[in-house]
């Protein structure tokens, strides 16, 4: 389950509801500014907080803004995991389009990743079939490049080999597959291990 400001700070519902064994939590950067009226930060670190309580193992993600550099984005992300003693087997990276169409550019993305490299953490990106499509993006050279895909693809089916080709990736190693009522993805076995 991968989770943000849009989940309640207390995962447990969601967690036994879902059967859930590990939760992807938005790191929040200290420039981000949530609907809770809480600093965005305390947000990520009781959510956090909730999903250990529930046994749960934890990752995170960083949701990257085109109004500042990838790699400050990156490592504020990375600082904010290990200030909640978690050790990121990755950083997901979400390459998205924000609700007025635009989107951070490949050179941020390119950013994030050296960032994530620089500081021993292994970079992933997550994004969608139809953002490539629609935007335009071949994402071959961090396909070629070794940075593993999170794809975001709706089609109720828990199983990474179901996958449609996109971007310039042939596999994903991470997929979400629902979206209502919570984010689910389902991981590669060898990923969990």
């Amino acid at each position: 389950m991968d989770v943000s400001s849009h989940q309640p700070s207390d995962l447990s519902a969601l967690i036994a509801a879902h059967q859930i064994e590990h939760v992807i939590v938005k790191l929040y950067q200290t420039r981000e500014v949530i609907p809770q009226r809480l600093i965005a930060q305390d947000w990520s670190r009781m959510q956090i907080a909730s999903a250990q309580a529930n046994k749960c193992t934890v990752g995170g993600y960083v949701w990257l803004y085109k109004a500042w550099p990838g790699a400050l984005q990156a490592r504020d992300a990375i600082l904010l995991a290990q200030k909640c003693n978690v050790i990121l087997p990755h950083l997901d990276i979400d390459f998205e389009p924000y609700t007025d169409g635009t989107m951070p550019t490949v050179d941020q993305l390119r950013q994030a990743i050296g960032q994530c490299r620089y500081l021993g953490i292994a970079p992933r990106i997550y994004v969608a079939k139809w953002v490539t499509d629609q935007y335009g993006l071949d994402l071959s050279e961090f396909a070629a490049d070794g940075v593993p895909l999170w794809a975001a693809q709706y089609d109720g089916i828990a199983d990474p080999d179901v996958f449609t080709p996109f971007g310039g990736y042939t596999r994903c190693e991470v997929k979400q597959y629902q979206t209502d009522p919570v984010d689910l993805d389902i991981m590669r076995r060898e990923v969990t291990v």
